[in-house]
């Protein structure tokens, strides 16, 4: 319902508690009205005639009262006049008020003036409500809205260390994969290494026992020498060599050669002496018929090769040659018999 301004509806609001005073003041208020003939002089008879008045009723409700009270007086005078008058007036007034008396209709208009009281009041009231409401409602947008704001912010934040995370993810799983490739690699090393160490172990067997049948003293016919680059696989081969070697001439230091007859020095091979040359060469020197022979063994005084090379020598020297002298061929065949040491080499016993 539209509230209207308070000046065009002064008299409702105003007026409607003030009903009473009509009824219960209203001659009194007629009466000296006729007798001081002007609404202040009233006002301060009604004020001297009744004590107190002033406060609760101002003079803007005395005039209104006033006007009323006069209304109703003369309502009421024009009732008093002749019967055809109040016959047309009573008609008028049926037709104008729907056949009720004026009494009636005071109360009706004093029941319609309260009504439109109490509608004001409870518009003004759903109006206060209306605005509290409103106010609480601005008050939870602007948190909502400051809530909004902050999630907002929560938001950006949560996605910047999401993005932190998965780039550190990624950085993860690069250097996972790096450490995958190298673990394979390693195992692959290690697999080589592995097959190696096997072949190794297999050639320091054979070594073993190859240097069970030697007959000469390694450690005096070759010296030991520092071995280059042992972390190659080369450099540690010529290691583990050196190092049966060293185990060897440790093990075959006292006498490597025996005979039930006489002891043979660990650097012969057979009548043989064997030597290493300055060039890293191993061979074998002999004087036969005031001649000096020698043999080429190699790199490694392989024992079963100088022998075998030995043989073949000899085989050379004791065959007889048709331009020579024969009693110089048959002296040289008795010398090299009487000279030719046991092919049966023993080894040395621990």
């Amino acid at each position: 319902m539209p509230i209207q301004n308070k000046d065009d509806d002064y008299f409702i609001p105003v007026l409607a508690p003030y009903v009473q005073w009509v009824k219960v003041y209203g001659q009194l208020i007629s009466a000296l009205y006729e007798k001081h003939k002007t609404v202040r002089r009233a006002w301060k008879a009604f004020r001297d005639a009744i004590p107190g008045v002033e406060r609760k009723l101002e003079f803007a409700i005395f005039e209104q009262i006033l006007l009323f009270g006069l209304f109703l007086s003369e309502w009421n005078n024009s009732e008093k006049g002749d019967d055809s008058l109040e016959e047309g007036r009573q008609a008028k007034r049926g037709s104008a008020y729907g056949g009720e008396h004026p009494g009636g209709q005071l109360d009706t208009v004093i029941q319609k003036l309260q009504n439109a009281f109490e509608e004001r009041d409870r518009a003004l009231w759903n109006l206060k409500h209306l605005e509290q409401s409103s106010l609480i409602l601005r008050d939870q947008k602007a948190d909502l809205a400051g809530q909004a704001a902050s999630l907002k912010k929560n938001v950006e934040l949560l996605q910047i260390e999401l993005d932190a995370a998965n780039e550190h993810l990624k950085q993860v799983i690069h250097e996972l994969d790096n450490h995958r490739a190298e673990n394979a690699r390693l195992r692959g090393e290690s697999v080589v290494l592995k097959k190696k160490e096997a072949s190794l172990e297999q050639q320091i067997e054979r070594l073993r026992k190859k240097l069970d049948r030697l007959s000469t003293d390694q450690a005096q016919t070759r010296p030991i020498v520092a071995v280059k680059n042992p972390d190659t696989e080369q450099g540690f081969s010529q290691a583990v060599i050196q190092w049966v070697r060293q185990r060897a001439g440790q093990d075959a230091r006292q006498e490597v050669i025996q005979n039930p007859k006489r002891r043979i020095s660990p650097n012969k091979i057979g009548r043989w002496n064997a030597q290493l040359s300055k060039d890293g060469y191993y061979r074998l020197y002999r004087k036969i018929g005031g001649r000096v022979h020698s043999i080429y063994v190699g790199k490694e005084l392989d024992i079963d090769k100088a022998e075998r090379r030995i043989a073949d020598r000899e085989r050379k020297l004791l065959t007889p040659d048709p331009a020579k002298n024969a009693t110089e061929s048959a002296y040289s065949k008795r010398q090299l018999k009487m000279q030719a040491p046991p092919r049966s080499i023993e080894a040395p016993t621990t």
